[in-house]
């Protein structure tokens, strides 16, 4: 069975990623928890405290793919290894509410809530 997680983006958000794009392998890219997000609204990424490490890291992703919903809005595709769907699965519960921070070479580049399985 194939793990697929998608965001949806609710505000007009342009994605600088795509799946030609080589992705750099390093230890500062991947998926981060958070030690606060007091007052993060979805935008305001300077209110996030993140843990020290990645919880995913960004090799754990095979494949990022960018869609449209019916209502036009823009739907990003990511498919993980075995590895990290397991940690995804992990966090999707006990984190339940809590931004999951993608950094993208030593930038934000979303923070979507975490919904449960």
């Amino acid at each position: 069975m194939k793990w697929i997680i998608s965001f949806l983006f609710l505000l007009n958000t342009s994605i600088s990623f795509s799946q030609d794009d080589t992705i750099v392998k390093d230890t500062v890219s991947g998926f981060y928890l958070t030690k606060s997000f007091e007052g993060f609204t979805g935008e305001n990424f300077e209110t996030l405290v993140l843990e020290d490490k990645p919880y995913i890291y960004i090799t754990e992703l095979k494949y990022v793919s960018q869609e449209f919903n019916f209502r036009n809005q823009p739907v990003v595709n990511m498919v993980f290894d075995e590895q990290g769907k397991g940690k995804l699965k992990n966090i999707a519960v006990k984190f339940k509410g809590q931004p999951l921070v993608i950094v993208l070479e030593k930038k934000i580049i979303m923070a979507p809530t975490l919904m449960g399985l």
